[in-house]
């Protein structure tokens, strides 16, 4: 009897440790308390888990903390590789008066249309350099589910990247260390693109003139 429940006892405990070892899905994991006016400000979506459905690159999401305890959130991406700089702003409020930890079921305004409603919960952050959120789009289907990487960095190098991945990969299971899909942040994403519209106007004036100048000489 002795030994049936040592056996028992030495079960339990490594069933009890294997599932504290288990990285939590997004429907188990709850999300944190906040601070809105620490969260404020603008972030980087640098990676995310599986790869986004489409085109979804230079993803900026600016959070602003507004009067009556509201969160404005306004994510701005390209969805045109081959013109990073032509964007697009979807943007939501969220009231945090009533927190809890099923996180928040949100819709954004896109143009003239809304998105269809998507539970975000904010999982981990520092409020400095990273953050760690994941949602889905349907509570009872586990592939809806989705895991993002925020950092206040807009470049951060693979070493910083690939801590980011394993700190969130190891407690959250919709993370994965070193395979999350890269959003492209580029030079050319938003105000750098004018750049180039800048340049590519002053092209079309000099070849302008060249025609004008070519047609009074004839």
């Amino acid at each position: 009897m002795l030994a049936i429940g040592i056996f028992c006892f030495i079960f339990l405990a490594n069933a009890i440790a294997n599932a504290q070892n288990t990285p939590a899905s997004c429907f188990q994991s709850q999300s944190m308390s906040f601070d809105a006016s620490q969260l404020n400000g603008t972030w980087w979506e640098v990676a995310r888990n599986p790869a986004p459905s489409g085109n979804w690159d230079c993803v900026e999401v600016d959070f602003i903390a507004e009067p009556q305890n509201n969160l404005l959130i306004e994510t701005t991406y390209s969805n045109t590789p081959s013109y990073l700089w032509v964007n697009q702003t979807m943007y939501t409020t969220v009231n945090l008066n009533n927190p809890t930890g099923n996180g928040f079921n949100i819709s954004y305004v896109n143009g003239l249309t809304n998105t269809s409603y998507t539970v975000y919960k904010l999982l981990q952050t520092d409020y400095e350099n990273y953050a760690f959120i994941c949602g889905y789009t349907n509570a009872s289907d586990p592939t809806t589910t989705f895991g993002i990487v925020l950092t206040r960095q807009r470049y951060p190098n693979a070493t910083v990247l690939n801590h980011y991945e394993t700190m969130a990969s190891n407690n959250y299971a919709d993370f994965t260390n070193g395979t999350m899909s890269l959003i492209t942040q580029s030079p050319t994403c938003y105000a750098a693109g004018a750049y180039g519209l800048y340049e590519y106007s002053i092209v079309g004036t000099l070849l302008a003139l060249m025609q004008a100048l070519m047609h009074f000489a004839m």
